[in-house]
């Protein structure tokens, strides 16, 4: 009966020490919660990493519990990612999957995270490849493994993920919101004498970029009829596989199908090997081309145009500061001449020079690309005037921040999109020095190489 009784008793003890320590522990769980929230609205997010990690530490097995923990560690990793703190927003984020290896959302934040702050885009693909594996309706998860598999040279894969754009929220569709699946979309088997409308989606580069495309459809036999942004359609309108222009916002004529024009790169399944290369597939007047001809006759000296800044929504730490630029100028044997529309944060251009009514006498990107013509190189940020030089077949140097963009590639310093194109890559965001030291001794050597010749 004793034994029976101290049993008893020895049980009781572990039952009431075990609730006891789990009593510590939620208490310890929560306050430490509690400790992290307050830290990372104070935005000291080391401090607030350190809090949540002990509670993984002590996670409690309630269900209810280990979400809350998730979704601090979640809040965690978002802040940390729109301040820039990568490592902090990574760990937070890999840490979900401590409590959890099936939290989609935590797959699709480490891939995203790797891919647009650390330019990882292979490590990246694993992580996207899960979420869609979790979540395989999730549109924007599809839409940025398109970007990672572009950016890695995966076109043929890149291109058809690349069409769930269509189907993201409201708020990140592209800037012209089609109804999908659009009406009287192209049908490949019968284009023959068929009206196609390719329509123009995104910024003016990348209309410059895939306006290619409509050649292929020309030489099938199609009518091509383009409707893109106003800006462009005086310099389009010199390209005679193109059959008619519409500007965005005028009423389409009739019509057999028609097409996103990105999305013609998807439909005629381009990979690395089979981007359309009939370059130059741009144009600039003739007429305008030899004024510009008469007006530099003088200038014997390398001749390079620049263009340092584009659209303000970029952000500026896309762009290579102006004084950079203005390094080159500097230079022996150089004239530098200025492709930038005229802004007025810039008040000294230095020994750069400008020209008055640039572009707007003779209409948008006209003077851009007969000046162009008369040049020896084109040195710009990634914008539509890198686009423009590529297709009219110049040799061009593109400046690239720190990750670029999906379509130069990962660590590429040609692209398979131009042949005439070279690419300067910053090393890491903000640092431009590597950068315009690199440009600085490739142009004196090409500008000595030139002047032997």
């Amino acid at each position: 009966m004793h034994r029976r009784n101290t049993t008893l008793l020895f049980y009781v003890t572990i039952i009431f020490y075990n609730i006891i320590l789990h009593t510590h522990i939620q208490a310890t769980f929560e306050t430490d919660l509690q400790n992290g929230t307050t830290q990372q609205h104070k935005k000291k997010y080391a401090r607030a990493l350190t809090f949540f990690e002990h509670a993984l530490y002590n996670m409690p097995p309630d269900k209810t519990l280990r979400l809350k923990l998730a979704n601090c560690f979640l809040a965690l990793g978002n802040a940390c990612f729109h301040t820039q703190n990568t490592d902090h927003a990574l760990h937070a984020f890999n840490n979900i999957l401590r409590i959890s290896p099936n939290i989609a959302a935590a797959h699709h934040n480490i891939a995203f995270t790797l891919a647009e702050k650390c330019g990882q885009h292979k490590q990246a693909l694993k992580h996207y490849e899960q979420t869609i594996k979790l979540k395989p309706n999730d549109a924007e998860a599809h839409f940025c493994y398109a970007l990672s598999l572009l950016a890695t040279g995966n076109l043929y894969h890149g291109f058809r993920h690349y069409e769930w754009r269509w189907k993201r929220s409201p708020d990140k569709k592209p800037r012209r919101h089609f109804t999908y699946p659009l009406e009287k979309q192209l049908n490949m088997q019968d284009i023959k004498n068929k009206r196609i409308v390719l329509r123009a989606e995104q910024g003016l580069g990348d209309t410059l970029h895939f306006i290619r495309y409509a050649q292929i459809l020309k030489n099938m036999g199609a009518t091509i009829i383009v409707e893109i942004q106003k800006p462009l359609v005086p310099l389009l309108s010199l390209c005679d596989y193109i059959d008619e222009i519409i500007p965005i916002g005028e009423k389409l004529p009739p019509f057999d199908y028609q097409i996103p024009l990105i999305s013609l790169a998807h439909i005629l399944r381009t990979t690395k090997y089979t981007i359309p290369q009939n370059i130059p597939y741009l144009r600039a007047d003739a007429t305008i081309k030899n004024y510009w001809q008469q007006k530099l006759a003088h200038d014997i000296t390398f001749k390079i145009g620049i263009c340092w800044q584009g659209s303000i929504d970029h952000g500026p730490l896309k762009f290579m500061p102006f004084h950079y630029f203005a390094q080159l100028a500097k230079l022996p044997q150089i004239s530098v001449y200025s492709l930038q529309k005229k802004d007025t944060n810039i008040i000294d251009t230095g020994d750069i020079i400008s020209f008055e009514n640039f572009d707007i006498n003779n209409g948008p990107f006209m003077d851009t690309a007969a000046l162009m013509q008369n040049l020896d190189l084109i040195i710009t940020v990634d914008t539509s005037i890198a686009h423009l030089a590529g297709g009219l077949g110049i040799p061009v140097w593109v400046i690239l921040p720190f990750p670029a963009e999906w379509r130069w590639l990962i660590g590429k310093s040609h692209s398979p999109w131009y042949p005439t194109m070279r690419l300067f890559r910053q090393k890491k965001v903000g640092e431009w020095d590597d950068v315009v030291q690199e440009i600085k001794y490739e142009l004196l050597k090409q500008s000595r190489s030139e002047s032997k010749d």
